[in-house]
């Protein structure tokens, strides 16, 4: 880090290779084509390159980098048309952690192969509706989801990303899983 920030294009270089794969995974849910995203991932690197400098230290290299995923991800939004578009669900995870935690994972525990496999599909199509709601959802509320449950990071890391405090962040995670279980209450998903 202390060589890129002086400028040393390699050690900037390895920085990329570190944290492509990251920053990737994270535009995936709000660029779903493949083109898009991966002009987005050089805007976000190029951005990270003119800005390095800048970086005081004060929170963690993925944080800041996400932030500036983020902030990217949000402008490529605003700029594009406001049409309807096809959801992806990306690599990165099919949301079984929070259906997990909404007991929505009832689907476990089988005891044949065959209904190993259907309740596989089942727990893919609610990972699916789950986040085509999230979708609905405000642009925090989704940013908030994502950085938790795709980035895995904590309140206060997603705080520093978004810019809030922390109560914020546990406040919106919260209404956002609130509206999901109502969501899927009505849909008779439980």
């Amino acid at each position: 880090m202390r060589r890129a920030r002086r400028g040393d294009v390699q050690a900037f270089g390895t920085l990329v290779t570190q944290y492509q794969d990251r920053v990737w995974r994270f535009l995936a849910t709000w660029v779903s084509e493949r083109e898009d995203r991966e002009e987005l991932v050089q805007e976000v690197f190029l951005a990270a390159h003119r800005g390095i400098r800048r970086f005081r230290g004060e929170a963690q290299f993925s944080t800041w980098l996400l932030q500036i995923a983020l902030n990217q991800a949000r402008g490529f939004r605003r700029s594009k048309a406001r049409r309807p578009r096809e959801v992806s669900f990306p690599e990165w995870g099919d949301g079984e952690e929070w259906l997990d935690n909404q007991g929505a994972s009832g689907l476990s525990g089988t005891s044949t192969a065959q209904e190993g496999v259907d309740d596989a599909a089942a727990r893919k199509q609610i990972s699916a509706r789950v986040w085509t709601l999230i979708e609905q959802l405000p642009e925090d509320w989704q940013a908030a989801m994502r950085l938790r449950y795709q980035e895995e990071m904590s309140h206060p890391e997603i705080a520093e990303v978004l810019g809030v405090p922390v109560g914020t962040v546990k406040a919106q995670l919260y209404r956002c899983r609130q509206r999901l279980a109502e969501w899927l209450g009505e849909e008779g998903i439980e």
